[in-house]
C-alpha cells in the first residue's frame, strides 16, 4: 500500500512517494518502506505500488536498465517478476496482470506501467500518481493546478502527498519529492 506521483514539465521531471509500508490486510508496519528504485547515476527512477517485497526484487534483480524505452523497462520489469515467482492472475480482460503497478521517470519524461506491463506515456504538465492514495492524490494535485497555475511543481507533488497522507489509510510516514535531471536527483525540502 502507498502513494507514488510523479509530473514532467519542460522544465524537469518529478517525482515523489510517502514511506508506509502496510500489508493488504491493512496492518501498518513499523518499518520504513522505500519506493522508488534508481539507476545507478540516479537519472532515472522505477517507482512501485503493491508488495513490498518488490523493491528486493526490483534491486537484488541485475543492472539497471541501460535503455531509456519504457517499453524495455516494463519488460525487465516483468521478466524480474517472474523469476521471483511472482503469478500473474487472469485479468479482466484475459491480459495476466500482477499485483503491482509501476512508474517510470526519467530527465525525458513519464510513463506509467500497468500491471499487465501496459506502457503509456503521461502527457507533459500532467500529474500521475499510482497506489493506493492515488485517487486522493491526483484529486488534490489537479485541484492544485486548476487554483494556482505557477505553483512550482514540486510544491504540486508534496501537497498532493500531504492529501493522500491524510485520507488514504495505507499512506503516511516521512513524504519526499525528489527532481531527476541529467547530473541525478536532488531531494527537495519541503
Amino acid at each position: 500500500m502507498t502513494t507514488i506521483v510523479a509530473m514532467h514539465t519542460p522544465a524537469g521531471t518529478w517525482i515523489g512517494a510517502d514511506s508506509r509500508a502496510a500489508t493488504g490486510s491493512g496492518f501498518r508496519l513499523a518499518t520504513t518502506a522505500r519506493k522508488w528504485v534508481w539507476s545507478p547515476d540516479r537519472t532515472r527512477a522505477i517507482g512501485f505500488s503493491g508488495e513490498s517485497r518488490t523493491y528486493a526484487v526490483l534491486t537484488g534483480g541485475g543492472a539497471f536498465p541501460d535503455d531509456d524505452d519504457a517499453n524495455a523497462v516494463a519488460g525487465w520489469i516483468r521478466h524480474l517478476l517472474l523469476g521471483a515467482g511472482y503469478q500473474p492472475k487472469s485479468g479482466e480482460t484475459g491480459a495476466p496482470s500482477y499485483d503491482n503497478s509501476f512508474i517510470y521517470a526519467s530527465p525525458m519524461g513519464v510513463w506509467d506501467i500497468d500491471s499487465a506491463f501496459s506502457v503509456d506515456r503521461i502527457d507533459d504538465g500532467v500529474l500521475w500518481a499510482r497506489g493506493s492514495g492515488a485517487a486522493f492524490a491526483l484529486g488534490a494535485g489537479h485541484a492544485l493546478l486548476r487554483e494556482c497555475p505557477d505553483m512550482a511543481p514540486d510544491a504540486v507533488l508534496y501537497r498532493l502527498l500531504q492529501a493522500a497522507a491524510a485520507y488514504d489509510l495505507y499512506t503516511g510516514g516521512e513524504l519526499f519529492v525528489h527532481k531527476l535531471g541529467a547530473l541525478g536527483a536532488v531531494e527537495i525540502a519541503a
